[in-house]
């Protein structure tokens, strides 16, 4: 397959302009007419057909592209796309970059609506180890660092969650098929996906009537090989070896891919089989800075609600406010992540070529543990009882942000096996295993019933499981902490309170105790069965109308999500019986000396080490959920302490049998899903109707009926939320230093309380129904022969996900307050919520002046209403057991008004053919997005740990979205080298609204850039090897806290991670 294209006429055309190569190298204008225009007419997937693509061979063909319905080469072609000039000469056979890019460009340039692509070399070639960070090469998509939005804390290696356009009402598919990851939302984990079993991703930004509905932000197309992409035999292996510089260890990645077709008598058969597998350790270290508080000095009204508080931060004029923390954080977390995939491809086309029928196979097994081991200062209960070390004063900056100092708490008691000075340093083990597994099995059937008329059927089935184990165990001892924010990191030096030697005090194990234990299950399941049937008239290339297509698809989907609560419990403690459990009284096998070795890569503490439990604690479960429980019963039997403590999920009173979880937390959902729609494409040959311009587009309209159906529980508090295992209310609230506000209640109020607090479960059923039409108006107008305008206009919708329409609502006190609350939490989810809807509008212009070379650019306007409100407050009255109780409750909500966002792209690649010798070989890849929301409703914003300034939330823009993303790639290809070099940053953006971590403040993530790097060299026509890099610049990832009404950030978390670089190699015969 080659694309033709005439050197001697292009260099005739140069001559005759006399301009210099300098000059054309100025002007990209003139750059695209001195390249050669010849187009390749789309060499696309089409989705849309369930899974039969069309060639995704990376070599660029100037033939007609095979017809979506066929499969076979169209006789008639987009009048529009079709407006190429010919060429004639020499033959130019386009591989490696430069095929993928121009077969992407023709993804974009034939799609019926607006598309963005990344072809299989694109994805080879960059150092992109999951399809999350290929997808951030694509104008207009983000990734997140983070493991989940509100979850500020942990690092998330190779990308996380996607948002398009600012939004993350995505949807995902394999071969044009819904698919998704169990995990409670509604698309596939990106990161999950093996890169290597794919021929092409495509982002669908706009809709036709005939796409599966759901993705407002767009719809994320994965694409397999399939037998029939090459008419030749192909095998395809490749291997690599991984290797993280700050890990200092190594991994595989292995795939290969055979596909063949055999010609019979009856037709022509094909057989594709692929399979990959991938390993990669990583490291991320952590710099924290702990729960900012407003301090001051004096008696004032701090946040605004009439009330004077009293501080005393000596240094501080009357008056003045300052922000200050209470501690710090160091954390040094271990990937070890492994990905299976498996792919294969059955075709059959008979010999008329009227009938084709293909049965696709998708496998997905992903595979992760992470260990962590932290040093970090506890918030809670100490809020402006710190103050600088005895000598010492902190210093602030002009916008009253703390700089400097070392900051110290006199408890002004000495607790038993404790320190009257320092902070309670917590020094937590914890492991995580997760494993998650989808199955994806499609069939298609393409029928051409006669020469115009034509029919299209398919099924799919897909299985999802997802399950984690997570552990922690957590050490305590006390510490001040000596913080220098003046520089590009944070100093942070932890110090022994009593004046000792700081690394002798905490290698010391009779220095720390064992304080508490965590543990949380998952064990979620789901399917789906579909169904979709199509028929298409073909009115001919003659007719104004050119194909008019109808068609119906059934789905239903069920999923149960067993989530169990974060089960904490006590281990020992400070105030109860003779004294906490220390690690010098347990067997010394149990536990060692943890050094955080090369901390930051050196910029962190240095010296720093302190003991913790052995081994991690997800991959040991049993064996150190014994031990835990062993070093309990040494708490209350040797020690004599009065209270209960820790019990492991599994053996909660009330579980069901054989499992970790309570009835209460788990949850099942039910969706079934009813469509019909109508598509008119039409199109022009460029006649006077339109004053001579080529016109084609679609029109249509979309019906869907959606049915849920949800399960769970209402649950009430049990008593050992009120006052944990402490056997009386007087035990409890008399333990030394008692900060519960449950304390502050009279005596009958406790009592209202605890009877309230009974544990009762009582299971509800909702069901809801919701009917949508969906029209949809593409019109794609060829201005010149190589520049077109596209409108795109379309109704969405975007269906809440399953983890936000469980049935489940927990009432549990609140904490980090001041006064005593119950609340009525719903795992952030409501069973009434209504599918958000949008109305969005896309205009593009589209300039394509090279075969690889192309200046695109699109305006986008989203107007959005129900969008999903998180944490909306509504306090009600409840009762059980008699006793009356107000209840704030917390759920997402839809909101009433309207918002919108809005936005442009700019996208520009070209290989610069034209340059002289070796500078020839030169090629960009370049992409902007600006994005602008407006109107966008937030729901309950932070909340501190003692009375602090309010934060009004309203003035928070949308949680992920950055108003500025950058991409630009320099490559180089010439003879048997390559070389590629790609950069992507985004703006800051708002990471959550509302922190896990006390005092739940809003967490932005500060702007981000990251380099990685290919080179490969071509051995010869069959064998590859080559080099890759990914953060080649040991990029520091950020992330700051609100702490004021007016919006002022102080920092929060630093984020360092391995560069991780691969030796490759490629073989194809």
């Amino acid at each position: 397959m080659h694309v033709i294209a005439s050197r001697s006429a292009h260099l005739s055309f140069v001559r005759s302009l006399g301009i210099g190569v300098s000059a054309l190298a100025l002007t990209s204008g003139v750059q695209g007419f001195a390249q050669t225009v010849t187009q390749p007419t789309a060499p696309t997937t089409n989705s849309q057909d369930g899974g039969i693509s069309r060639s995704t061979d990376p070599v660029v063909s100037g033939a007609a592209a095979p017809d979506a319905q066929t499969g076979t080469p169209a006789t008639g072609q987009d009048p529009v796309a079709a407006q190429t000039d010919a060429a004639t000469g020499d033959e130019i056979v386009v591989t490696g970059i430069r095929a993928s890019l121009a077969n992407s460009q023709g993804i974009k340039r034939d799609a019926d609506t607006v598309v963005d692509a990344i072809t299989a070399e694109d994805i080879g070639a960059l150092p992109d180890r999951s399809v999350t960070e290929a997808l951030q090469r694509v104008p207009g998509v983000s990734i997140s660092r983070f493991a989940a939005g509100n979850d500020s804390d942990h690092f998330s290696v190779e990308g996380s969650g996607i948002v398009i356009r600012g939004l993350n009402y995505v949807r995902s598919e394999f071969n044009g098929r819904d698919s998704f990851s169990v995990n409670g939302g509604r698309a596939l984990n990106f990161q999950d996906v093996s890169p290597e079993l794919l021929g092409s991703v495509e982002v669908y930004k706009n809709m036709t009537a005939d796409q599966i509905e759901g993705g407002i932000a767009g719809t994320v197309v994965l694409n397999t090989r399939k037998p029939f992409d090459s008419k030749e035999p192909v095998v395809y292996v490749s291997a690599d070896m991984n290797y993280g510089d700050f890990s200092k260890k190594g991994s595989p990645s292995i795939s290969g891919l055979a596909s063949k077709n055999f010609d019979t008598s009856i037709g022509r058969f094909g057989v594709l089989v692929g399979g990959s597998y991938s390993q990669l350790f990583s490291r991320a270290d952590g710099l924290q800075v702990t729960n900012y508080q407003a301090r001051f000095n004096g008696s004032q009204d701090i946040n605004g609600d009439g009330v004077n508080e009293t501080d005393t931060l000596a240094g501080l004029a009357p008056g003045q406010v300052a922000y200050a923390p209470v501690g710090a954080g160091v954390r040094t977390q271990e990937f070890n992540r492994e990905r299976i995939g498996a792919a294969g491809a059955l075709q059959f086309e008979s010999n008329d070529k009227s009938l084709l029928a293909t049965l696709q196979f998708v496998r997905s097994d992903a595979r992760q543990t992470w260990g962590e081991r932290t040093v970090e200062t506890v918030s809670d209960g100490i809020d402006r009882a710190t103050a600088p070390r005895p000598g010492t004063n902190y210093t602030f900056g002009d916008d009253g942000l703390f700089e400097t100092g070392t900051i110290s708490l006199d408890r002004g008691y000495v607790p038993a096996g404790g320190q009257q000075r320092g902070m309670v340093t917590q020094l937590s083990n914890r492991g995580v295993k997760t494993r998650a597994v989808t199955n994806d099995f499609g069939g298609n059937v393409k029928w051409q019933a006669t020469e115009k008329l034509s029919f299209n059927f398919d099924g799919q089935y897909v299985k999802s499981t997802t399950k984690q184990t997570d552990l922690s165990v957590y050490g305590s001892t006390f510490s001040d902490v000596a913080l220098d924010l003046t520089g590009n990191t944070p100093d942070i030096s932890f110090l022994a309170p009593n004046g000792a030697n700081s690394q002798a005090y905490f290698a010391d194990p009779a220095n720390s105790y064992y304080r508490a234990a965590m543990d949380h299950f998952e064990d979620n399941k789901g399917h789906e069965w579909a169904f979709k049937a199509d028929a298409t008239y073909d009115f001919g290339d003659d007719s104004f109308l050119k194909k008019a297509k109808v068609g119906a698809r059934y789905a239903d989907r069920d999923q149960t999500v067993r989530y169990s609560l974060y089960n904490w419990g006590v281990l020992s403690e400070v105030w109860d019986g003779s004294g906490p459990v220390t690690f010098a009284d347990t067997n010394s096998n149990g536990y060692g000396l943890f050094s955080f070795d090369n901390v930051f890569r050196g910029d962190g503490p240095s010296g720093l080490g302190a003991n913790y439990i052995n081994g991690n604690p997800a991959s040991s479960y049993d064996a150190i959920t014994a031990q835990a429980q062993a070093v309990n019963a040494i708490w209350r039997n040797q020690k004599g302490a009065n209270s209960g403590g820790w019990t492991p999920a599994a053996q909660r009173a009330g579980v069901v049998a054989g499992t970790s979880f309570l009835p209460s937390e788990v949850y099942t959902n039910s969706e079934e899903t009813k469509a019909a729609y109508a598509r008119l494409d039409f199109g022009t040959q460029g006649n006077d109707l339109f004053g001579g311009l080529k016109v084609s587009g679609n029109v249509g309209l979309r019906y869907i009926q959606t049915t849920d159906k949800a399960n769970g529980f209402f649950t009430f508090p049990t008593r050992n939320q009120i006052i944990g295992s402490a056997a009386s209310v007087a035990t409890f609230c008399g333990q030394p230093a008692q900060t519960s506000p449950f304390c502050g209640l009279t005596s009958a109020q406790q009592q209202d309380v605890l009877t309230f607090s009974n544990g009762t479960a009582i299971n509800q059923t909702t069901r809801n129904r919701f009917d949508h039409f969906l029209p949809s108006f593409n019109l794609k107008v060829g201005i010149t022969p190589n520049l077109i305008s596209r409108f795109a206009y379309s109704k969405a919708i975007s269906r809440p996900g399953f983890e936000q329409l469980q049935s489940t609502t927990l009432i549990a006190p609140t904490s980090g307050l001041s006064v005593f609350q119950l609340e009525g939490g719903s795992r952030n989810s409501n069973p009434f919520l209504k599918p958000v809807e949008a109305n969005q509008f896309d205009l593009t212009a589209e300039w394509y002046f090279a075969k690889v070379g192309s200046l695109t650019a699109a305006a986008f306007y989203k107007d959005l209403s129900n969008v999903i409100v998180a944490n909306v407050a509504q306090t009600r009255s409840i009762t059980n057991k008699g006793i009356t109780q107000n209840v704030l409750f917390v759920a997402p909500q839809n909101a009433d008004s309207h918002s919108n966002v809005k936005g442009f792209e700019v996208a520009y690649q070209q290989t610069y053919d034209f340059l002289p010798g070796l500078l020839s070989g030169l090629g960009v890849q370049a992409n902007y997005t600006f994005v602008d929301p407006s109107n966008i409703p937030q729901g309950r914003g932070a909340q501190a740990t003692s009375p602090t300034t309010t934060i009004d939330v309203s003035r928070l823009p949308l949680e992920g979205l950055s108003r500025h993303t950058i991409n630009g790639t320099l490559f180089y290809e010439k003879g048997p080298l390559s070389l590629r070099a790609a950069y992507n940053w985004r703006s800051r953006y708002l990471l959550t609204i509302r922190d896990e971590i006390a005092p739940f403040l809003p967490i932005y993530a500060s702007a981000f850039g990251q380099l990685d790097g290919t080179i490969l060299y071509s051995v010869n026509d069959n064998f590859k090897i080559g080099f890759q890099g990914v953060n080649l610049l040991d990029s520091t990832t950020k992330t700051e806290s609100v702490v004021n009404a007016e919006g002022l950030r102080a920092p929060r978390s630093y984020f360092k991670n391995d560069r991780r670089f691969s030796l490759t190699t490629r073989l194809k015969f």
